[in-house]
């Protein structure tokens, strides 16, 4: 069969036109500036695109259209799909028909740590050579691909809460029919979406009801959120995660224990029908976030039969995400950081994390309030509370901004806003001249390219070398 892709450059809709050829499919599609890394995916997989949505691209052989999620009524090619009268479906409907019906499905849902997340079940899976079928949302480090249809029985996704297509409202993770499924946790965010945190946590317990009987939920005990969740109605087991503590009211729970203040070491206790097993986990990742993420993991593959020794060796190995704390450049005394986080919450997890790892050292966040949430002012109120972990705070304005930035950071100290990422480069780097003999720690924070920074600031270290 001949499927067409529209918004095939998207990491969800690329990934699946990847697993789509590696089903047998013949897959094109079509998309507006393919970017990196996707279009280099695209382009080493033969998978052919065209630019744009001309009605032009529509051919008789394409049996089926399947339409991504940013594609809204008034495209020109949607008009003439349903003219018409072609046949389309969304991705993630595409994917539950032809690849998770007859899977064990391990889903990641929740507000953060859903990449990492997935990335850890995953590759536990296959260091113990499950072989099992994955699609992440992101750039896992170890991995060949994103995406693989796997040779086994399971098939681990992220489990995405925003909506399907023009057509189909409702989240994507409704369509994913996951028998072990894991919520991080749960706080209100994608205001375009969601109307409030009420609206969010409905649609989790969509996503509750469709686990059979015999299928695990996995939630960390002390979130109230989702624990409001999971009183609306829960029909399968469920494993309580908790850190530092005992979830006594649970049949099954994992706890995770940091044995150091950067969570590098972490002690996990399973606990299940009175047995109790302990194994200590050493890794080079960091935070109490991932001991959050791992705890999560662990539970998961646990629950298909792999022991906690084993699966804590094999996370062991784990060598993390891109744009998680990711250590970009290194030049003189300074040490320069991607982090994906941009979410109150998030930032705050981050730089204490980083706190842990650097101590007293300087710690210099540079911020772009880019989401679609930051960019309405949904979470202004708490942004200054979450860059306290940091000695100084830099800005970058996104043009979507609704609010007043610089008003709302006049209150702090060693702070300012940029509108250019050329402008904010150069404030940083005219701060080293004053801190040459100190370690200093530049973390920057963004869900998107950040203005161009990191390939202003390697333009700047070639010139220098020259």
């Amino acid at each position: 069969m001949d499927l067409y892709i529209l918004g095939i450059g998207g990491t969800f809709m690329g990934h699946l036109a990847l697993l789509a050829k590696q089903l047998g499919f013949n897959v094109s599609g079509c998309d507006h500036n393919v970017y990196s890394p996707m279009r280099e995916m695209l382009q080493e997989n033969h998978i052919q695109y065209d630019e744009g949505y001309s009605i032009e691209h529509l051919k008789d052989s394409h049996k089926l259209y399947v339409v991504g999620n940013a594609i809204s009524r008034g495209n020109p090619m949607i008009e003439a799909i349903l003219n018409q009268r072609k046949p389309y479906t969304s991705g993630p409907a595409w994917l539950r028909e032809h690849l998770l019906q007859n899977k064990h499905v391990i889903a990641v849902a929740g507000t953060h740590g859903k990449t990492t997340t997935t990335s850890m079940v995953t590759w536990i899976l296959k260091q113990l050579d499950y072989k099992p079928g994955y699609l992440i949302g992101g750039a896992a480090k170890g991995f060949e691909r994103a995406a693989d249809i796997g040779d086994s029985d399971y098939f681990v996704i992220e489990a995405d809460e925003y909506d399907t297509a023009f057509f189909d409202k409702r989240s994507k993770f409704i369509h994913y029919m996951p028998e072990t499924l894991i919520l991080n946790n749960l706080e209100f965010d994608h205001a375009d979406i969601f109307d409030s945190i009420e609206d969010i946590k409905k649609t989790m317990h969509h996503l509750v009801r469709t686990v059979p009987s015999q299928g695990l939920v996995i939630t960390p005990a002390a979130d109230a959120h989702l624990t409001s969740v999971l009183e609306k109605g829960c029909w399968s087991r469920q494993c309580k995660l908790t850190f530092d503590t005992t979830a006594s009211d649970s049949q099954l729970s994992l706890d995770g224990h940091a044995l150091n203040e950067e969570a590098s070491e972490i002690e996990i206790t399973s606990r299940e029908n009175g047995k109790e097993q302990k194994a200590v986990l050493k890794w080079n990742l960091i935070g109490q976030h991932n001991l959050a993420n791992a705890t999560a993991a662990l539970a998961a593959v646990m629950n298909i039969g792999i022991t906690l020794a084993d699966a804590v060796n094999a996370l062991s190995t784990f060598g993390g995400v891109s744009r998680r704390m990711d250590l970009r450049f290194q030049f003189d005394n300074i040490n320069v950081y991607d982090d994906f986080a941009h979410h109150p919450t998030a930032i705050t997890l981050s730089l204490k994390a980083l706190r842990a790892k650097v101590g007293r050292e300087k710690i210099i966040a540079l911020i772009e309030p880019r989401s679609n949430t930051m960019t309405m002012g949904v979470h202004q109120n708490q942004l200054l509370e979450a860059v306290q972990g940091a000695d100084e705070v830099y800005w970058l304005k996104h043009p979507r901004l609704s609010f007043d930035l610089e008003a709302l950071c006049s209150g702090l100290k060693k702070t300012r806003v940029f509108n250019t990422a050329e402008e904010m480069l150069e404030h940083v780097l005219s701060l080293h001249a004053t801190d040459e003999r100190n370690a200093v720690h530049w973390l920057c924070m963004s869900n998107g390219a950040f203005g161009g920074f990191f390939d202003l600031l390697k333009a700047r270290q070639l010139e220098t070398a020259s």
